[in-house]
This record gives C-alpha cells, sequence and structure tokens, in this order.
C-alpha cells in the first residue's frame, strides 16, 4: 500500500482588505512617480527660462557695445567777429562722434517763428536778397566722423550785424536732428552749445517747419 504525499495546502485567497492595501501602495508609488516627473518637468523649464534670459541679455550686451562702437555725436558751431571795417559769421555742424551721423532735417527759428530757407531768413533780417553769403546743405545726408559741414557763412558786416543781433535774442534756433545706424536718433541745438545732443525717440517728420538747408 503506497502512501500519497499530503496535498498541499491550497494559497489562501485574498481579502477584500489585502487588496485595498494593494491598490494604496500602487497608488502611492504613482504619487512619488508623478511628483518627480513634474519636478524634472518644472527644472527642465526654469533651466530653459535662464538660458532665454541669459542669451537675451547677452545680445543686448553685444548691442550696446557695438552701439557704442559707431555712436555719432554732432555739435553746433558759431564763429564770428567784427572788427569795424571786417566781419565775418560762420555756421557749421561737425560729428566728433565714433560712428556716422544720419541727418534727418535742419530747423530755425527766428524770433520763435520757423524760418523755411536762407532766403527766407534775408528776409527775416530785413537785410538785401543779394547780400553775399556763402551756403551748403546738410539735410538728408550722412555726416561722417571727424566730417564738419559749413552750412552757411558771410563776411558781409551789416549780415554779421544782424545775425549777431538775432541770435543774441530768445528764441532764435538752429536745430540738427540726426540718428545713427541703429536708428537711435538726438536733436543738437545752438541754444544748448553746453548740453549734449538730447536723445529724442524719432526725428520730427518733414513738414512745414523743416528748413531748406
Amino acid at each position: 500500500m503506497t502512501n500519497d504525499p499530503a496535498p498541499l495546502p491550497r494559497p489562501a485567497e485574498p481579502t477584500g482588505s489585502d487588496a485595498l492595501a494593494a491598490l494604496a501602495r500602487t497608488e502611492k508609488r504613482m504619487v512619488r512617480l508623478t511628483f518627480w516627473q513634474t519636478m524634472l518637468s518644472v527644472a527642465g523649464a526654469l533651466i530653459a527660462i535662464l538660458a532665454l534670459f541669459a542669451t537675451l541679455r547677452e545680445s543686448e550686451e553685444v548691442r550696446r557695445q557695438t552701439a557704442a562702437a559707431v555712436w555719432p555725436y554732432v555739435q553746433v558751431q558759431m564763429n564770428d567777429f567784427d572788427l569795424g571795417d571786417e566781419a565775418a559769421l560762420s555756421l557749421s555742424f561737425t560729428n566728433t562722434g565714433v560712428g556716422p551721423a544720419k541727418v534727418r532735417n535742419l530747423r530755425m527759428e527766428i524770433d520763435g517763428q520757423p524760418v523755411p530757407d536762407w532766403e527766407g531768413l534775408l528776409a527775416r533780417l530785413d537785410q538785401p536778397a543779394d547780400s553775399p553769403y556763402g551756403r551748403d546743405f546738410i539735410s538728408h545726408r550722412v555726416l561722417a566722423p571727424g566730417e564738419t559741414v559749413q552750412v552757411f557763412s558771410t563776411r558781409h558786416p551789416p549780415l554779421v550785424r544782424a545775425l549777431q543781433a538775432a541770435i543774441r535774442r530768445e528764441g532764435t534756433v538752429l536745430s540738427l536732428c540726426y540718428c545713427s545706424i541703429f536708428d537711435e536718433c538726438w536733436l543738437a541745438r545752438s541754444d544748448a552749445e553746453r548740453s549734449d545732443p538730447a536723445p529724442v525717440a524719432a526725428c520730427p517728420a518733414p513738414g512745414p517747419g523743416e528748413f531748406a538747408g
């Protein structure tokens, strides 16, 4: 008579509480996994933002350095003398900066009123139309670094004295608006000789007040 082996005990079937515990453990693992995935995503986004910020700052610094390397600086100059029998007066603009200056427009006011051109200036000063003087044009041209343009000159004593008197009066201004190659613009004025040209958002558009010179 053979002895049959005793049957193995059947594994206990999981109870409802065991299943709930297993589900809870799974959910915890998934929560931990989702948390770290979220943290990694946030960290990646922060790194990307910081890299973009650094790139933008570097680009802005390069742009500032480049702009400084081509910075124009236009000065208004008046030279005159009156020795009685001899007199002379000249008006000129010099670019003492390191970059080209794109001249947008020139404006002149006598006693607060715009003057359209040099002929109009003579009329405003009650000077004969045939008064001798020399002129050059500067509007809508480019001044190279170190370049000087003498826009007006005369050695006619009556005209020199009339101009000197007008320049001494308040409301007489010769102004020039110019821009760099990056379209950063400034306004140079004859009544602000001891001040730097003032930065402006843009030069005035051509219009009735523009001087043809």
